[in-house]
């Protein structure tokens, strides 16, 4: 089974076709059409702008959103990701 993990803060910056936020919402959408797990990872802690945009890619991926600020300890977040996920697919 595929697995896509995303560590983003959430700021598109670069154009492909029709706008950065807009090719990204794309791309998440192939993504899901190829039913690729996909989990999202937030490490912007600043901006809110970041984290609504993660979470909007992650549901258009028809993934998982993860935000760095909520877990309890982010020196292991990706292996405790992947241990969830494994448990839980």
């Amino acid at each position: 089974m595929p697995l896509l993990l995303i560590l983003s803060d959430g700021m598109p910056n670069v154009a492909l076709e029709e706008g950065p936020m807009k090719d990204a919402l794309n791309v998440a959408e192939k993504i899901k059409a190829k039913e690729i797990h996909t989990i999202v990872v937030n490490f912007e802690r600043s901006v809110r702008y970041g984290h609504e945009v993660n979470m909007e890619l992650a549901l258009a991926a028809g993934g998982r959103y993860y935000d760095i600020e909520e877990l309890k300890d982010p020196g292991r977040v990706v292996s405790k990701i992947l241990d969830f996920e494994r448990e839980n697919l």
